[in-house]
């Protein structure tokens, strides 16, 4: 199972702080999920693979591009984003979408 409150534990116990906290995090994810990835036989799953299937099924779902670009952490206009306070509530709502989509497939 991919725990991220685990992994972040785990990451902050490393003794070596010259790599950014989100590499490190995001490197043990990546091992975790081609580890599931082998299990479940689907070839190699990634962090990138999961943040590309889930625009992916939320363009396919509608959902506005702008909502799709926050949710992956992306600004639409850098310097517009710094003035406009975009609502995450969007984002979760794109989620919860996303989310329901895949378990119904």
């Amino acid at each position: 199972m991919l725990n991220l409150i685990e992994v972040k534990r785990k990451v902050q116990e490393k003794k070596d702080r010259s790599t950014p906290l989100y590499k490190d995090i995001t490197d043990y994810a990546n091992r975790l999920l081609r580890r599931i990835g082998k299990d479940l036989d689907l070839g190699p799953i990634s962090t990138y693979t999961t943040r590309h299937s889930w625009a992916t099924i939320a363009a396919s779902l509608g959902l506005p591009r702008d909502v799709i670009s926050h949710a992956l952490g992306h600004g639409v206009n850098i310097v517009s984003d710094i003035y406009i306070d975009f609502s995450r509530d969007e984002v979760d709502k794109a989620n919860r979408r996303v989310i329901k989509e895949v378990l119904c497939f």
